[in-house]
Formats: C-alpha cells, structure tokens, sequence
C-alpha cells in the first residue's frame, strides 16, 4: 500500500483550464484523492494555484486569506458580459484617453474598498454558483465585499492595451477593477489576459508548471506544509512536546513575546503538528487544531 503524503504544490495553472482540472490532475497523478485549492483560478486565467494535499487541506484558510499578486493585460473601448475576453463582446467608445489620465484612474483604486462580485463568478448565493444564475439570463441581488487594494499600478499602455499590476486582499475580482477602469475612462473595457504571480510568499518563479508533474516525479514537487502557516511565528517541538500537542495536551513554552498569539506548532522536518494559542500568562502553547 502506498504510504501517504503530505505537503503543497505550488502550480502554474495553464489558461483554458478550470481550477478543478488542476485538482483532479494531481489526484489522477499522485494516487492520493484528498486535494485540495487554496482559491480559484479563472478557466480563462494562468498562475499560481497552491494545493493542499492529504492532511495539510486543513491548512488551506491560512493562504486563502493571504494576498494575491496579478498581472491584467485590460482592452479599453470594449466591454464584455463576463468582464473578460470570454464574453459576448460590445463596442463602446474609439476614445483613446492619454497617459496622465490612464495613471490618475488606476491610482484611485488603491486602499480598501467595497466590490460587487460578478454575476459570472463562482461565487455561491443559495447554494448555487452565480454563474450558473448568469449562464440561465438571471441577474441575482448580491452584496458588495469588502476589499484592500494594497497596490496598483500601470506597467505598460499602448491603446488599446493597459497592463496593470494589482496586489489585493482574498476575494478580489480583478474582472471587476477591469470593468470599473472602463467605466471611470468612459471607454468600456475588459480583460483580455490574467495571470496571478503570487500568493502570500509563493511566487510564479518557483511555481512548476502543471505539465512537468507525473506519476514518477511528483515527490519532487512537493513542499512542507509549514509554508502554509508562513504568517504565523513558528516554533520546533521535539518528539516528547509532539507526544502532549497530539493528545491535546498544553507543553511549556518561554520564549513568547509576552501576548497571547497563535503560533504555528512544527516537527524538525517542518510539518504542521497544530495551530496553538500561546498564553502570556501559563507561557504555555494550548492546542487549537491538530493536525497529527
């Protein structure tokens, strides 16, 4: 029987597939059916998708809440149903707006904001997918979501083309900014190309593409779950202090920082044996979620 792993797998989805593709691959390569995504890659999109395999899935909500990095390649005087170059498309404006304006727009979409999610979206409301409301002509009622873009800005603009460079909080829509770039030019726009170059601290350079991973190699690609919890201060137990952490048992611990914080609770070959509340007052680590 084969032995079960552990760990992540930092991908270069390719465009013109779907995120759950990606998942399905890796479970048809590596024999192991828990796998899991840590946020959705659109079909039409490339980059990043980390996957969490076997046990580290429970890890998977400390990337999803990391931010993300894109490159949006935006095409201004049209406008699409989907908000990107898979939709139906309809001309809006010949305008060619000039540098300084282009720069002003993108500039003012920087700092924490509200955004309507996208009726083409995989986002769920009832229990369905808002795309399927959209693929069947409906327009549902949704609330906007509270983002933070931390930064933005413009990397290259030949008319009709603007490339932008976006680092945002989980649940961004860059469709969406790409959409509303339009509206403030008056042009219309929609993205044509997307990329996502990083989550949190995986970046596309040490992302392998999807089509170098087989069944003899993926061992190779695989990483420790601890860069899951790269967020969190870390701390090595030994074999005694996992013994208590895995029966859910506190272990003494003195070198805190004198406030009650989650630590990130790790072996010597750094995978994540639990999340734990660290007390200021016991200077003890109390288990919160084991993962062992």
């Amino acid at each position: 029987m084969k032995s079960q792993l552990s760990g992540l797998f930092n991908i270069t989805k390719p465009a013109g597939i779907t995120s759950y593709k990606v998942v399905e691959t890796i479970k048809q390569v590596t024999g192991i059916q828990k796998v899991g995504h840590t946020g959705t890659l659109d079909p039409f999109a490339s980059g990043i998708l980390v996957l969490c395999l076997d046990k580290a899935c429970r890890l998977a909500e400390y990337i999803k809440n990391e931010k993300k990095t894109y490159i949006a390649d935006i095409i201004l005087g049209i406008v699409t149903d989907t908000y990107d170059k898979t939709g139906i498309k309809e001309n809006v404006s010949p305008k060619e707006p000039d540098l300084k304006e282009i720069e002003n727009i993108i500039e003012s979409f920087s700092g924490e904001q509200f955004q309507l999610p996208p009726m083409f979206s995989a986002k769920k409301i009832k229990g369905k997918r808002l795309y399927h409301y959209a693929r069947d002509g409906e327009t549902i009622e949704r609330a906007s979501q509270k983002i933070n873009i931390y930064g933005i800005e413009l990397q290259k603009y030949k008319y009709p083309l603007v490339k932008i460079k976006v680092t945002c909080s989980a649940g961004t829509y860059i469709r969406v900014i790409g959409n509303d770039i339009g509206s403030k030019l008056e042009t219309g726009a929609y993205v044509d190309a997307l990329t996502r170059t990083g989550v949190g601290n995986f970046n596309i350079e040490e992302s392998t593409p999807l089509n170098y991973i087989n069944k003899e190699n993926w061992q190779n690609f695989l990483l420790p779950s601890s860069l899951a919890v790269n967020s969190l201060p870390k701390v090595i137990l030994d074999i005694q202090q996992i013994g208590l952490i895995k029966r859910g048992l506190s272990v003494y611990y003195d070198k805190g920082e004198g406030k009650d914080m989650a630590i990130a609770c790790v072996s010597e070959n750094e995978d994540v044996i639990a999340i734990a509340k660290y007390s200021s007052k016991t200077s003890e680590l109390i288990p919160q979620k084991v993962f062992v």
